[in-house]
């Protein structure tokens, strides 16, 4: 049987146009976007303000809203594992315990006047990673005890006790104050304190 690539080429090439891939990602713990209009769209505001959430992506769009105000939450859900094999931390293949996070976002805007648009959002960022291991602190303890040095078996950088397995947490909350200002009919400023 003779193999002839230029034939099979251009099938190989209209099949994976075709066949659907499944492609997941993130950006960690930071949303795409704020909002539901935003999330739809890939992220987009920071150039093209469709609601209450201006001040999330850019205070100057402000100007172009009406008095509104939006209230959300994303259900996040990035599944995560980890497996490692070492003579300290012993064998782990495992999920995370911790995968379903409810990430709350709020904003609205208010004209003051045609030239004045105040608003302001809050917005969530962070998740938690929660993994078992087999040499937790107590097993460092015993190590000790026994003469031996323990190594950091909990992956905390700290050097403490505190955390007895693998992973991570970080949960945030941003309130942000913002304002707009129409200097004419093609410039708009806005200025927003992160807190």
């Amino acid at each position: 049987m003779r193999f002839n690539l230029n034939r099979l080429l251009p099938t190989i090439v209209m099949a994976s146009l075709i066949i659907p891939v499944n492609v997941m990602a993130t950006n960690g713990y930071f949303l795409i976007g704020f909002g539901s209009k935003s999330r739809a769209m890939g992220g987009t505001g920071v150039a093209y303000n469709m609601d209450g959430m201006a001040a999330a992506f850019n205070p100057a769009t402000m100007i172009d809203s009406s008095n509104e105000f939006d209230l959300g939450a994303e259900i996040f859900y990035p599944p995560r594992a980890i497996k490692h094999d070492s003579a300290f931390l012993g064998q782990t293949n495992e999920r995370s315990r911790q995968d379903l996070f409810l990430i709350p976002s709020m904003g609205g805007t208010w004209k003051w006047n045609d030239r004045i648009t105040l608003g302001a959002s809050m917005i969530g960022a962070g998740l938690k990673t929660e993994y078992a291991q087999s040499a937790s602190s107590s097993t460092c303890q015993t190590v000790i005890a026994n003469g031996g040095a323990c190594p950091p078996t909990v992956f905390n950088i700290l050097g403490t006790n505190a955390a007895p397995e693998a992973g991570v947490e970080l949960r945030q909350m941003q309130a942000l104050p913002s304002i707009a200002y129409r200097l004419d009919d093609t410039h708009t400023f806005g200025a927003t304190l992160v807190m």
